[in-house]
């Protein structure tokens, strides 16, 4: 058990380094398409279409990533161990979103349920 613990303490700097990176990409991806929006600017209804879609279909893999990151993390700081597959490219559901969000310790839970509550439209954060 000691040995898993000090391997998982020795991948958690890279897992959140990763998701780091990860969500740094997306934000630069999203300012990008969000600057094409500029070009409908004299047309609001188109733009404000535009505008849902891009959020919708760039804050969905955004939100995804954030909880695998988070549940990764939880998992190695708790000596659990956890498949590295390609599970990040695989679009989750509201439920399987919801589950992760609430297997979260404490705070970190709520804020995430309350990012996932957002995400579908419940709440605006």
């Amino acid at each position: 058990m000691n040995t898993m613990l000090s391997e998982n303490a020795e991948r958690r700097p890279s897992v959140l380094d990763n998701l780091q990176k990860q969500l740094d990409e997306a934000v630069l991806d999203m300012q990008l398409y969000g600057k094409a929006l500029d070009v409908f600017e004299d047309d609001p209804a188109t733009r404000g279409i535009l505008h849902d879609h891009l959020l919708r279909t760039m804050g969905t893999p955004i939100v995804d990533k954030i909880l695998f990151g988070l549940d990764k993390d939880n998992k190695l700081k708790n000596g659990m161990e956890f498949e590295d597959s390609e599970e990040q490219h695989v679009q989750l559901s509201t439920t399987e979103r919801t589950f992760l969000a609430k297997d979260l310790p404490g705070q970190l839970s709520s804020k995430a349920q309350a990012l996932v509550e957002a995400l579908e439209g419940k709440v605006c954060l």
